[in-house]
């Protein structure tokens, strides 16, 4: 979401002025969705946080098909480390090893993502799953999202409805907004 302030003054100084209070209020009700301003990106901020703390990130996907790592690889190419894109949740068993890739969608992501970031060696795995929720029509598919890393895991589950190509980009900027606040 693109939010834009204007203001009209006798110069710039006094159009900065003018927003400076919106901004600030907009800042206050709206929290840490707010990642950035004017050419800031999503994956600017992932590539500064990953820089600051010396960290790579690897990603496994199954069912967003390499969505997320190529708006790592071309955004943050810096910190990124590569990544898994998974066709079968069999593949995904084969990736965990040993470890249970079982239970709802974001179970199976937080799994996959300490999976994917064990087997890249790197600081921070970050994994998506896609599950279609049978019977539903419209189609309803439940996002699983996760990121691993310092010994913990943070998951989340969306449930969201529209073509594969429509979730796969939702679903990237989601994966990366949760990889960005996990950072902070």
């Amino acid at each position: 979401m693109d939010i834009r302030i204007a203001a009209k003054g006798t110069d710039a100084a006094d159009a900065d002025r003018m927003i400076e209070p919106v901004e600030a209020e907009i800042r206050q009700r709206l929290g840490d969705i707010v990642f950035g301003v004017d050419e800031d990106t999503l994956e600017g901020q992932i590539t500064a946080r990953l820089r600051a703390g010396g960290a790579r990130v690897a990603v496994a996907e199954l069912g967003s098909a390499g969505a997320v790592a190529e708006r790592l690889a071309t955004g943050a190419a810096e910190g990124f480390a590569g990544g898994v894109i998974l066709a079968r949740p069999d593949e995904a068993r084969r990736l965990a090893g040993d470890a249970d890739v079982t239970g709802s969608a974001g179970e199976r992501a937080e799994r996959l993502a300490e999976a994917v970031r064990k087997w890249s060696g790197v600081e921070i795995g970050l994994a998506t799953v896609f599950e279609d929720v049978p019977g539903t029509t419209p189609p309803v598919t439940v996002v699983g999202i996760a990121v691993a890393l310092d010994g913990r895991r943070a998951g989340r589950e969306h449930r969201l409805g529209g073509d594969r190509p429509s979730l796969r980009i939702r679903t990237a900027t989601l994966a990366l907004d949760l990889l960005r606040r996990s950072l902070s």
